[in-house]
């Protein structure tokens, strides 16, 4: 365990003007760093990747569960058993072994702000800018995966032999820029104000005492954390936190998103599935932990406020108000957060290990689904084409029938997200169109959504109207 004392650093600098008679224009700085955080459940018990490779090879999952070679029983006599990867584990037998309270944590923050302020009687306006950025390598450190509703990535793929550093990446809550308007008015009218000072009083308990207030909201959205749903032959006891490869030089955010379709099953994902890769069975892919080139759209808000006070002497009032959240109903979408599953990108894995028959049954599905350009079995050019097809993937299959651990990474084409299965040319010479065929049929497989958005329900997604009345006194 390294269990070592949390140490914390905040700084802040700030410069004033005053602006004319009613203004006030600053600058200022903030920061933070944190050493020897947390990291949350950390996995003690990886087999060698070596072991893991060989079992790869052989065509034999490592959590494919074998009696104990220790000879334990079960809580009901019976035979007790394990999973492969345990066998090689540093404890032999246990299937997880997780540690808490591991120090490698760590953090910073750093935002610049730029704000003025107009005050006069009646009226006072601030806005304000925000530039910030906060990094870690571990936004959290509960076991809870609702412990953030950013979402979290467990352990990251320090939980898997990884370094600590190799997790570090923006935080699953960064937003870097934000946009502040805020205005305040009160109606002058009524005793003591510039209007309505002498009017009929039934006129001054109507029209005074009145404010008026309004906030405006334009942020950046939380960044994606990549991941995929599989194990990726490593073990089933920490899933949703390995990573894909990602693709150098190509967009992130999907061109073929378009805002008047944002989100489901009928609209193209917000996530470029040609950005990422799937990594080689049992291995970990390169795909930071969170992207902060892939954040949410832009989150617009308007929020609104109507208030009447009525004085009840000196000391007691009674207020009515008004508030309308999010007033002009625009829409607030975010790229899913991480709660075991949700920012999957890919499912399982397809087959590494294919027989003729296995083939066959691929080759008449995809036949049948294009019948203007191949040929059924029954024809001799059909058969001739399924022989050439079983040829090309059972050739590269190993004495134990198995195919290479990076047989499926390979770079997606542009548009592979909204492009059926059956439209890639599962006969292409070079293999690609069959690759491509299988990994199109496993994106939605287990539990993987495929990189869409969702409704942020925490910034009120919907116009919510609220009436109140309050009493002072």
């Amino acid at each position: 365990m390294n269990c070592r004392k949390i140490e914390g650093v905040n700084s802040y600098l700030s410069l004033q003007r005053q602006v004319g008679a009613h203004g006030l224009f600053e600058v200022s700085y903030a920061g933070s760093k944190g050493t020897h955080l947390f990291m949350p459940a950390v996995v003690r018990n990886n087999p060698p990747s070596s072991y893991l490779a060989s079992l790869q090879n052989l065509n034999v999952r490592a959590t494919t569960t074998v009696p104990d070679p220790l000879g334990r029983p079960n809580s009901g006599g019976g035979t007790f058993n394990v999973p492969l990867y345990a066998l090689a584990s540093p404890y032999l037998g246990y299937a997880s072994v997780n540690s808490f309270y591991d120090a490698s944590g760590n953090s910073s923050f750093n935002s610049a702000l730029i704000s003025y302020r107009w005050q006069a009687r009646h009226l006072t306006m601030y806005t304000n800018f925000r530039w910030s950025k906060s990094l870690d390598n571990a936004s959290d450190s509960s076991p809870d995966k609702f412990a953030l509703s950013t979402g979290s990535v467990g352990g990251g793929q320090y939980s898997f032999g990884a370094t600590a550093a190799s997790d570090r990446s923006v935080s699953t809550y960064n937003i870097p820029y934000a946009w502040n308007l805020v205005a305040v008015y009160d109606l002058p009218y009524g005793k003591g104000q510039r209007f309505g000072a002498s009017a009929w009083k039934p006129l001054q308990l109507a029209f005074g005492n009145w404010n008026i207030s309004g906030v405006q909201r334009l942020t950046t959205g939380y960044p994606f954390t990549p991941t995929i749903a599989a194990d990726n032959f490593i073990d089933t006891v920490h899933t949703h936190e390995i990573r894909p490869n990602i693709v150098p030089g190509v967009p992130l955010v999907n061109p073929d998103w378009i805002r008047k379709c944002p989100g489901g099953n009928l609209c193209a994902p917000y996530v470029n599935y040609s950005a990422f890769e799937l990594p080689p069975a049992g291995q970990l892919g390169n795909a930071p932990r969170t992207i902060s080139g892939i954040t949410g759209p832009l989150v617009q808000t308007l929020d609104l406020s109507v208030q009447k006070n009525f004085s009840l002497g000196e000391k007691r009032r009674i207020q009515i108000r008004v508030d309308a959240l999010n007033a002009l109903n625009h829409p607030v979408f975010r790229t899913a957060p991480n709660v075991g599953g949700g920012t999957d990108l890919f499912g399982n894995y397809p087959s590494f290990n294919w027989t003729a028959g296995t083939l066959q049954s691929v080759y008449t599905s995809w036949a049948a689904a294009n019948p203007a350009t191949a040929f059924p079995i029954s024809d001799p050019r059909g058969a001739a084409a399924l022989s050439s097809f079983q040829n090309m993937v059972l050739s590269q299959q190993n004495a134990s029938g198995t195919l290479p651990s990076n047989f499926y990474t390979t770079p997606l084409p542009a548009h592979f997200s909204t492009t059926p299965a059956n439209s890639f040319n599962i006969l292409d010479p070079s293999g690609n169109g069959f690759k491509y065929y299988e990994v199109r049929n496993n994106i939605n497989s287990g539990t993987a959504i495929g990189g869409g958005l969702q409704n942020n329900t925490r910034l009120n997604q919907q116009r919510y109207l609220q009436f109140g009345i309050k009493i002072y006194f």
